[in-house]
């Protein structure tokens, strides 16, 4: 298991400032920690930009997101079925021009279309239309990933979900603060054999207008516009092959990614969903190994049918504000 050099490029956002989350990598360790959201423990201040994603595992290098071009690209972790959970999404700076946005859902609705599309000029989210009430807080990790739902993660058997939430004051980021950090959730998935699959929650400001989660929603949508011009970060410094990807439909914007060959991994391939859901972004990490019987086409369907089952379940055990 190798892990990249540390040449203090991180963090630095599923790209200058760091951004949605490439996924996090784990450590060596089946147990999730806490650690410093968008830096190992211990390791060096983000370079500026906007901040990494949080939580970023002691002993490796947290998840990147679009801002980071010399870190490798969205990778859950080292190491086949690493352990430590990617780091959360976090808005960072957008990459190449692309095409037109996606609509966000629930903010055009019947005839208030027009205002509302003036508002998101604006800058300004409007969060009580249709489910858009802001999240308070986030479930733990037993809440957000119970057995039914844990029990579609490909090659393993009786997995659950381990990990904590951690609030950026604990934490003492100062960098995910100023971004609209306030927490982050880390959980871990999987049994004595290993945990291969990490999610990350990151919980934004909700009294600040929408702005900090409006800059996430708008880098999500940039990457779209991105791929969807065949431009992928992964394959930025020719050290992975992209194999597939796609939009999902969970959350209001967001994608599935798979990938090889980037020299960090175990397994024979990584996958990663991101999205963001109202002011909570989500990244999804997976490790597919060679004895999962997993190929590529059912690891991408896998990713974007867990990531919607993750929005339905924080919709269900999440607080709103």
């Amino acid at each position: 298991m190798t892990y990249p050099p540390d040449d203090g490029s991180f963090p630095g956002p599923p790209g200058g400032g760091p951004f949605p989350g490439r996924p996090g990598q784990p450590h060596p360790g089946p147990r999730p920690q806490p650690g410093s959201p968008g830096r190992p423990h211990p390791g060096p201040e983000p370079a500026g930009g906007f901040p990494g994603q949080p939580g970023q595992p002691p002993g490796g290098r947290p998840p990147h997101g679009p801002g980071h071009p010399r870190v490798p690209p969205a990778q859950p972790g080292y190491g086949a079925h690493g352990g430590t959970p990617p780091l959360p999404p976090v808005a960072g700076h957008p990459a190449q021009p692309g095409p037109r946005r996606r609509p966000r859902r629930g903010l055009v609705v019947g005839g208030a279309a027009a205002a509302v599309l003036l508002a998101a000029s604006l800058g300004v989210v409007v969060w009580n239309i249709a489910d858009g009430r802001p999240y308070a807080g986030l479930p733990d990790c037993g809440r957000l990933l119970p057995a039914e739902v844990v029990d579609s993660v490909p090659g393993t058997e009786s997995p659950r979900a381990e990990g904590e939430y951690t609030t950026v004051e604990d934490d003492g980021t100062a960098y995910l603060a100023e971004a609209g950090v306030l927490g982050y959730l880390n959980c871990s998935v999987g049994n004595v054999d290993g945990f291969p699959l990490h999610v990350t929650a990151s919980l934004f400001e909700y009294e600040d207008g929408g702005e900090a989660v409006e800059r996430f929603h708008g880098e999500l949508e940039d990457q779209l516009r991105d791929r969807e011009l065949g431009h992928h970060e992964e394959e930025q410094d020719q050290t992975a092959v992209l194999l597939d990807w796609r939009p999902v439909s969970a959350g209001d914007t967001g994608y599935a990614v798979l990938f090889e060959g980037d020299g960090h991994t175990d397994g024979d391939a990584y996958g990663s969903a991101v999205f963001v859901t109202v002011n909570v972004g989500v990244t999804v990490s997976y490790t597919v190994g060679g004895g999962d019987g997993v190929g590529e086409a059912e690891a991408l369907d896998f990713l974007a049918d867990f990531a919607g089952r993750v929005e339905r379940q924080l919709s269900r055990e999440g607080e709103r504000a």
